[in-house]
């Protein structure tokens, strides 16, 4: 059985589309992640297991593909542990399909807790076609700046599962979706759009920001 879920692909403050294209099949076990994953994504593999087994679930002892679509360009974050993670369980006939318009992000430590990941504003913002996503507890307060997106905050893989079909915790946004800028930060600043974006993602994510030139 296969599933595929949304997710994204970080470049510096930019974000692009990843489709995680997951199957679960027979045969020997073996598990491989395609689609040029970078060191970390292929550590994933030892933190999915222990993360599902310690939710109280199975981990497939059969032949298990992820590709990372497209294969062309290289990808990297720990963000993409969550969603690995569930598609396993989807395409494993464990758990149910993920709704259509629902991303999840999050990395998992071994007993099936999920942390905080970077890249959660720029990648749920670049995803025209998502209205709902679940991300870590610990990243509550960067998605109180997204718009017109349900936000689900969750501590564990569990807490995960349990908000694809049950009644889960959500946030509201705050009434205003900016970050909290200086103005001259903003509104001094003639052209340069790329400057802005970067600036209000580093707010954001309070990350130190080096800029040059004139």
């Amino acid at each position: 059985m296969s599933t595929v879920l949304p997710s994204y692909n970080l470049f510096g403050i930019q974000a692009e589309p990843v489709s995680i294209e997951v199957e679960v099949a027979r045969g020997m076990p073996h598990f491989s992640i395609t689609g040029m994953p970078s060191a970390s994504i292929k550590e994933s593999k030892d933190r999915l297991r222990s993360a599902i087994e310690a939710s109280g679930y199975r981990f497939p002892m059969t032949r298990k593909i992820v590709h990372l679509a497209p294969a062309e360009t290289p990808k990297r974050g720990s963000h993409f542990d969550l969603p690995m993670a569930l598609g396993l369980l989807v395409a494993s006939g464990q758990i149910e399909a993920l709704p259509k318009g629902m991303m999840a992000i999050g990395e998992l430590g071994l007993h099936g807790g999920v942390r905080a990941v970077t890249g959660l504003f720029p990648g749920a913002s670049m995803a025209k076609e998502i209205h709902t996503i679940i991300f870590p507890q610990a990243n509550h307060e960067e998605a109180r700046l997204l718009e017109n997106v349900k936000c689900i905050p969750v501590r564990s893989l569990k807490d995960a599962i349990q908000s694809i079909s049950g009644s889960p915790q959500t946030i509201v946004p705050h009434q205003n979706k900016a970050p909290n800028l200086h103005p001259w930060a903003i509104t001094d600043i003639s052209g340069h759009p790329h400057a802005k974006r970067a600036l209000m993602i580093a707010a954001t994510g309070g990350h130190h920001l080096l800029v040059l030139g004139s």
